[in-house]
């Protein structure tokens, strides 16, 4: 038996019959073929190493699968298996009869279709690929049947497909096969419930694409051919065929609870995705998967960047984030209005931004309200730098790096910056706030800040109409008869609703309190530094452009209808530093300051 000659001899015989065995197809010849004539003649095995069917596993080479990990016990089809060892790769060699009798592939693919056997089966093997793909084994294992059907369905497929009898599917034939089982598998999942809605879509999409002649399915073939031309010779034997259909292995690593995981190659897994799939045994529950994540370092300054809210009157809040070098940014979200643009926040999209200076933990977010058409105000000594910071980014945003300013303009239109000074006072045009039945302005107020830093501070004002103060005693009839006379018995104000500082050293209430305190019901003021009074701290609060608590402290007190919005605390204080140093100093917080930590 181990000799060619006799080999040969044995498959002239055969051919003798190759009419009648296309035609009959007798299991027994079948059967005498594969355990026979397979393993001795393409896998360089002869009859005598072939085990008994209770000795028999299955064989894998791993060689050219590093995904592969190790054997699967679960065996789909034993009697194609043998017990050489793994290190040895399969050899194929080709059939004397595809050389005596060769056949034009092109034709025989297209002028004979599989018999109606072949077809269930290949249908039943597609079936059997997506319930795999869909992490569901036992559905495979049902479809698939018992051992005798699982062999019965690899065989009849191979032999539909193996139009050159020659034992191996070579690639123009193995190309085919996995052309229609891989059309087969899309329509399955095109016509089922089983996987997701977004997997049936992209099927139904697939089948319409493959029926104006794109090549979808083709590379979806491409990659069940992947997954089974273990030995990437571009051929596919029954073996390799066989093997297909029991994909999920054994992985070498185990859980720290000793169980085993179990794991699909690289290349199922490639097909599951490209199928918009995902195997059981590679997801996990969505819950499982957002717990990954979770809150870092909350309360730690620079780290925690939690947007904090307070209500300064009914209808009207401040919404932002402020520490010292890391980001400030003060939202009056229901009037459309920011101070600063340290950050942005998605659902906040103002229509005014007010830059107090051009520090970068100020101005990160300026883009951002830029490009949403936001009109913005800054110190009139950095305005033309503000507009070129804009440009430039607008240049790096949209990736061309040749584009001139002119061209940036004539595509993104202008930016809207306004440059402001000390004293100026600028009613907002309509379009620049919203959320106020009154006219709105911005008072400018110089803010001392570092040398050489120009800096302003905002107040934001409602224009009201009031009585004049010489008619404000009369009774309502006289105050008619004035009006009927023409006489202009009301005068316009300006009712301060809140100022903020920004950057800035407490010498701005020392020389403007009387500008600032009596007419603005919220102050939002800068604390950077805690500490005892001294000269020291004076001295280097000052040098660095900024206050410290002690100087604020009178103020404070002195002004009890005034909220005082504490920001902008330097990073080295902790929220719990913060509040030690007003207990331990001061027995607790004024009731008229809130501390924005």
């Amino acid at each position: 038996v181990r000799s060619w000659k006799y080999v040969a001899k044995m498959v002239t015989t055969i051919n003798k019959y190759r009419h009648e065995r296309r035609r009959m197809r007798p299991y027994t010849l079948t059967v005498f073929t594969l355990n026979l004539l397979l393993p001795t003649l393409y896998h360089a095995w002869s009859p005598s190493h072939i085990p008994s069917q209770l000795q028999r596993r299955r064989f894998f080479s791993t060689d050219n699968d590093p995904h592969a990990t190790s054997s699967s016990p679960r065996s789909i089809i034993a009697i194609f298996s043998s017990s050489s060892s793994n290190n040895v790769a399969p050899q194929h060699i080709h059939h004397p009869t595809f050389e005596s009798h060769p056949v034009k592939i092109e034709t025989a693919l297209t002028s004979s279709a599989p018999t109606p056997e072949a077809e269930r089966a290949l249908a039943s093997l597609a079936a059997t690929t997506l319930a795999l793909l869909s992490g569901d084994e036992e559905a495979a294992e049902t479809l698939s049947g018992d051992a005798a059907q699982k062999r019965e369905l690899i065989h009849q497929t191979f032999t539909a497909y193996d139009v050159c009898e020659s034992g191996t599917l070579d690639a123009e034939e193995a190309r085919s096969l996995f052309i229609d089982l891989a059309r087969s598998i899309i329509t399955e999942i095109a016509n089922s419930t089983s996987g997701g809605e977004v997997a049936r879509s992209h099927a139904k999409r697939v089948l319409a694409q493959d029926e104006k002649g794109t090549n979808t399915i083709e590379r979806i073939a491409s990659k069940l051919l992947l997954m089974a031309d273990t030995d990437v010779d571009g051929k596919i034997s029954i073996i390799e065929l066989a093997n297909l259909f029991d994909v999920v292995r054994s992985a070498q690593a185990e859980t720290t609870t000793g169980e085993v995981l179990q794991t699909f190659p690289q290349p199922l897994r490639a097909l599951a995705g490209s199928l918009q799939l995902l195997p059981k045994k590679e997801g996990r529950n969505v819950t499982e998967a957002a717990s990954k994540t979770s809150n870092y370092n909350v309360g730690v300054p620079g780290d925690d960047h939690t947007l904090r809210r307070v209500e300064i009157e009914k209808g009207l809040s401040i919404v932002g984030l402020g520490r010292s070098a890391d980001a400030s940014t003060y939202f009056l979200p229901e009037i459309g209005i920011v101070f600063d643009a340290g950050i942005h926040v998605k659902s906040i999209r103002p229509k005014t931004v007010l830059l107090t200076h051009g520090h970068r933990d100020h101005i990160g977010a300026l883009p951002v309200h830029a490009q949403s058409g936001a009109k913005i105000m800054a110190p009139d000594a950095i305005s033309p730098l503000v507009r070129r910071f804009l440009l430039a980014e607008a240049q790096l945003n949209y990736g061309d790096a040749t584009q001139t300013d002119e061209e940036t303009i004539a595509a993104l239109g202008e930016f809207d910056v306004q440059g402001v000074r000390d004293l100026d006072e600028v009613m907002l045009p309509r379009e620049c706030y919203m959320g106020s039945p009154t006219p709105l302005g911005v008072q400018v107020f110089k803010a001392p800040h570092k040398d050489g830093v120009p800096a302003v501070s905002y107040g934001l004002y409602r224009v009201k109409n009031r009585l004049k103060i010489e008619y404000q005693a009369l009774p309502k009839n006289e105050l008619g008869a004035l009006i009927k006379n023409d006489v202009q018995i009301t005068e316009s104000y300006n009712d301060g609703i809140i100022l903020y500082t920004g950057d800035t050293q407490i010498d701005l209430l020392r020389e403007r309190w009387r500008e600032i305190l009596p007419k603005y019901k919220v102050v939002i003021h800068e604390v950077t530094f805690l500490g005892q009074p001294s000269t020291e701290l004076d001295e280097s609060t000052k040098l660095k452009g900024h206050t410290h608590y002690a100087q604020l402290h009178a103020w404070i007190c002195a002004f009890p209808e005034t909220t005082f919005v504490l920001v902008h605390w330097s990073l080295r204080y902790s929220r719990q530093d913060v509040l030690d140093f007003f207990d331990e100093n001061y027995g607790g917080v004024p009731s008229n300051v809130v501390l924005w930590i």
